[in-house]
């Protein structure tokens, strides 16, 4: 099975997301997005 984290800055919520993937040895592919620009919004689905 295959992870995608699509994660802002790594700061709040996206860092906790982040250190806890690495924390467990959770291996994911790792996109930044802007999420103050609303880039989240132009994501396919």
């Amino acid at each position: 099975m295959r992870m995608t984290l699509y994660h802002g800055e790594p700061n709040g919520p996206s860092l906790t997301v982040l250190a806890t993937l690495f924390a467990k040895q959770v291996h994911a592919e790792l996109v930044r997005i802007d999420l103050a620009s609303g880039e989240r919004h132009s994501l396919a689905c």
